[in-house]
């Protein structure tokens, strides 16, 4: 009983980390909309919590469709720095926003090969032997000295 309530506690905590997470990169979103291409839907409350619904939403499909967990979206908190920072620096929104989904990605990517790895049988593992190296002549060998 106790394991099955700390199970689902830690679902939950999971959830709404990946939730947050993607919430944030939402918000930044939004944020950047605003400032870099002037939207001025994204310049008022409900701009910015549509787009903090939109990463919300995204993070959640992603945790419920692949194995990733909410550390793995740990890299979308990267634009928080541009939201909490009140000055505007151009292109500093847009490539943390890019940054944070490449390195989001390639965890995603390393964890999948990780998987992938771990299926393999040994055998398949095994390094390829070296190909066989040309019979050097001693003049030839002199000349690569």
């Amino acid at each position: 009983m106790k394991s099955e309530i700390g199970n689902r506690k830690s679902e939950i905590g999971e959830w709404t980390a990946a939730g947050l997470c993607g919430a944030v990169w939402g918000a930044a979103l939004a944020r950047t909309l605003a400032l870099e291409f002037h939207s001025p839907f994204f310049f008022g409350p409900v701009g910015a919590f549509a787009g903090a619904l939109l990463g919300l939403g995204s993070a959640l499909l992603l945790i419920w469709h692949t194995r990733l967990t909410a550390v793995d979206l740990l890299p979308l908190l990267l634009p928080l720095a541009d939201l909490l920072d009140g000055n505007f620096h151009p292109w500093r929104g847009p490539v943390l926003l890019l940054g944070s989904l490449i390195l989001t990605w390639l965890l995603f990517h390393a964890k999948a090969q990780s998987r992938q790895e771990t299926t393999l049988s040994p055998a398949i593992l095994l390094p390829p032997s070296p190909a066989p190296l040309l019979p050097l002549s001693p003049p030839l060998l002199l000349a690569f000295l």
